[in-house]
């Protein structure tokens, strides 16, 4: 089986097939302007096939997440924010954003918060590579390649998946402004 358990300040994981794997869980103190808030940061998730997560169900890890967290909180206190930096997936595919939606929406359920109370930023392999080849592929038949041409029209593409992602994940989205180049000002 796959589980998780404490040891001291650390929630260890139970190794997987393709590597160990360590949670390490602790609350740091804030600067003064921002203490009190508990922020969670999750980064290099790699959700897919070779997640280093993959013997474990997506809604599993999520409420395993969440109990870990609540397990060195004050007893009266619970998250304000979820932090999620990038890599979410492993290579921007719609199953790999369905794992990681699972796990979050778990986690989001056992941590008694909202979806509303996340924060994306995608990495490098959120984006659809397979995407900027197919749009370089068009450009080069139509004999209209240009280092221009490639980036304009990857820009609007290359996210497609993860913004389907955030759409679905996150109800209400009217605190999302978005920017130019894929940038977003969150508004708490």
């Amino acid at each position: 089986g796959y589980g998780m358990r404490r040891k001291g300040s650390k929630v260890i994981a139970v190794p997987t097939p393709f590597e160990e794997t360590f949670l390490h869980a602790e609350v740091i103190p804030a600067p003064a302007p921002w203490n009190g808030l508990l922020i969670l940061h999750l980064s290099d998730l790699h959700f897919g096939d070779r997640c280093r997560f993959a013997a474990m169900q997506p809604e599993e890890l999520g409420q395993r997440t969440a109990a870990s967290v609540k397990e060195i909180l004050p007893k009266d206190r619970r998250l304000d924010l979820v932090i999620v930096t990038g890599d979410i997936t492993e290579h921007a595919k719609p199953p790999e954003f369905k794992q990681a939606s699972a796990c979050l929406s778990a986690l989001a359920g056992a941590a008694g918060i909202t979806r509303d109370q996340f924060v994306f930023l995608p990495g490098n392999h959120d984006v659809s590579w397979s995407a900027c080849k197919r749009i370089e592929l068009d450009l080069e038949e139509l004999n209209q390649l240009t280092n221009e041409a490639f980036f304009q029209r990857t820009e609007t593409e290359k996210f497609k998946p993860y913004e389907t992602f955030l759409k679905q994940f996150i109800p209400d989205p009217r605190h999302i402004q978005p920017l130019d180049c894929g940038a977003r000002l969150w508004d708490f």
